[in-house]
């Protein structure tokens, strides 16, 4: 099920964020995902707030289908949850991942019905529509994750960019550090229109724009001096919090690497000229970011 665009061809409403046929109903779909041994879990789920609809798939009308694909390695699989349950578990080996994984759900009709709903915007509730059998009738918000080669021999760094709802369209992006293995960068729909339109053209631009600008940031806020009467490290705040995690320990690996084994917290190296070194020098190894694609 290809991304739909063209939404004037269809002779009948079609939910999604870009679209005004419906006035209040939301289709979104959330997730959650881990590394295990060798595979990467996704733990998928969604909500729609319409009573109608959700009517419709529990009693097998409609039913929602998960596409997860990843273009670089031509990977792409389509998945259906249960009509009785609003999540499902997907396992896909990871040696089949790289780069970025977009991952959107999809009502599909499973047989021929008339959809009249009473949350269709002034034009389709005068309407009756026929919806035939497979036809798409609406899309959730897209996901798109990044999952690039740390080294070799090594458990992979994940990003992931997202649409934050509450943003405006001017409003900056931020960046949440609550999960364990990604850090998630939250953009408005408009910058995330941008960033999707010159993630692939223009990497350099995403590394400017996004990453040296973050990891300068995570560099200055490890930066820690404080040791006790032994001489050993007493963590900041900042450094309790996130020393466990992933993404922090991939850009401490790589801050390392990059100075002879040297750690960020004495500071001694100005963040900033950390950051683009890290960058300058593993980006094209895909040890944070591949040359061809940003980091979801």
């Amino acid at each position: 099920m290809a991304k739909n665009r063209l939404y004037k061809t269809y002779p009948f409403p079609y939910l999604s964020e870009d679209t005004k046929d419906y006035k209040k109903t939301q289709f979104i779909l959330m997730r959650n995902y881990a590394q295990k041994d060798g595979n990467m879990v996704f733990d998928l789920s969604y909500s729609i707030n319409n009573d109608y609809l959700n009517g419709l798939i529990k009693d097998g009308t409609i039913r929602v289908a998960i596409k997860l694909s990843c273009s670089i390695l031509g990977f792409t699989r389509v998945y259906s949850f249960r009509r009785d349950a609003n999540s499902t578990k997907v396992v896909v080996p990871i040696s089949q991942l790289d780069g970025d994984i977009s991952i959107t759900a999809y009502l599909v009709a499973n047989n021929e019905f008339v959809l009249n709903n009473d949350d269709l915007n002034d034009f389709w509730i005068k309407e009756k529509p026929t919806v035939q059998e497979n036809n798409i009738i609406g899309e959730s918000n897209e996901t798109i994750m990044h999952v690039d080669h740390v080294k070799s021999g090594a458990t992979k760094s994940i990003f992931q960019f997202t649409i934050a709802r509450d943003k405006d369209d001017d409003a900056p992006f931020d960046v949440n550090y609550s999960d364990e293995n990604c850090l998630v960068f939250r953009l408005s729909n408009k910058s995330f229109k941008l960033f999707d339109s010159i993630r692939t053209k223009y990497p350099r631009a995403i590394h400017v724009t996004f990453i040296i600008p973050v990891i300068s940031d995570i560099l200055r806020q490890m930066i820690n001096p404080e040791k006790d009467d032994d001489g050993n490290l007493i963590p900041n705040e900042f450094n309790s919090n996130h020393s466990h995690k992933r993404w922090y320990k991939t850009i401490l690996d790589n801050y390392m690497q990059a100075y002879d084994g040297n750690t960020p917290f004495d500071g001694v190296i100005p963040p900033l000229t950390a950051a683009q070194a890290i960058i300058d020098r593993f980006a094209v190894n895909d040890v944070l970011i591949t040359a061809k694609k940003s980091i979801n």
